[in-house]
């Protein structure tokens, strides 16, 4: 019963993000965003997370590592989001291969949109949990997702 349990959890797992990118994409079109993807937003989401810390710009690389995207997947959608004229890219001036990403300030406007979505989501997650259970729930996500990261930086070394 364990194996099967597990077995079910990955594709649960799956589910989950394949509907709740759903829902996000019906609810950024519902408030008239039609030029951003869920997978844009969730970009610009860490954008903004940096930006509220006051660190410089941050680095394709770093990006990757914080979206859990490829550099190929990230680069076509920081393609879309460039020449939307949400971020701008420059080289770094002590590494030329390194290349850092900038909000342009354009995306204003959508922090406080995509603010409002994220708590709709999380009525929508929740809805019927106690407050013990979302804290159990969420600490047990972020064990997960380090074992995740783990095992695939683990692949990568």
């Amino acid at each position: 019963m364990i194996g099967q349990s597990r077995k079910l959890s990955g594709v649960t797992l799956a589910r989950v993000h394949l509907l709740a990118t759903r829902i996000i994409g019906r609810l950024l079109r519902g408030v008239g965003i039609k030029e951003i993807s869920p997978e844009q937003a969730r970009i610009l989401n860490i954008l903004w997370r940096v930006n509220a810390t006051g660190v410089p710009p941050i680095s394709i690389g770093i990006l990757a590592r914080e979206t859990q995207l490829s550099k190929s997947t990230l680069t076509i959608m920081l393609n879309r989001l460039e020449k939307n004229g949400y971020i701008t890219r420059c080289p770094s001036e002590a590494d030329r291969r390194v290349v850092f990403v900038k909000r342009t300030g354009k995306d204003k406007h959508l922090e406080k949109v995509y603010a409002n979505i994220a708590d709709m989501m999380s009525e929508i997650f929740y809805k019927g949990f106690s407050r013990q259970e979302v804290e159990q729930f969420e600490n047990s996500m972020e064990r997960i997702l380090d074992n995740l990261i783990e095992n695939c930086q683990g692949k990568h070394s």
